[in-house]
């Protein structure tokens, strides 16, 4: 059966992994869920909705504290949970001039499968503003 064949009929697609290509970790505004920066319990819940796996970038990016401190979060979760989660590299337009330096850092740190930049609650910019030329550059060149 395909996998369209099962979706249509409404059956169980149980031979292909569920992941999460979206996901999100940590304090996120006007939300208060106390566990939000347990790891062991995110995978529990990811283990009780049936998902193999997400990839993962930091909530709240540049307010609160620095990019830097919420990519750890999540590069630690990673470590942690290797084979469960896979983090983003946030990058924030409220820190322009820590961008490249963040993003080097976090191709260095641990393999991520590309970058999230939130639109919410940051500056106005385009795929055409200045800051973001060297890190387009260095995303290609790495092909994330």
């Amino acid at each position: 059966m395909s996998m369209r064949e099962a979706v249509l009929g409404g059956r169980p697609i149980d031979w292909t992994p569920f992941i999460d290509v979206h996901g999100h970790f940590g304090p996120w505004a006007d939300t208060a869920v106390p566990w939000c920066m347990d790891g062991g319990r995110l995978v529990a819940e990811m283990d009780r909705y049936g998902c193999d796996m997400v990839w993962m970038c930091a909530s709240d990016p540049g307010y609160a504290a620095p990019m830097r401190i919420k990519n750890d979060i999540v590069f630690r979760l990673a470590e942690t949970y290797p084979t469960r989660i896979v983090p983003y590299c946030t990058l924030s337009a409220n820190e322009p001039d820590r961008c490249l330096d963040e993003l080097n850092r976090c191709i260095e740190r641990c393999p991520c499968i590309g970058v999230k930049m939130h639109r919410y609650d940051q500056p106005h910019y385009t795929l055409k503003t200045a800051f973001l030329q060297p890190v387009l550059e260095k995303l290609s060149e790495r092909k994330l």
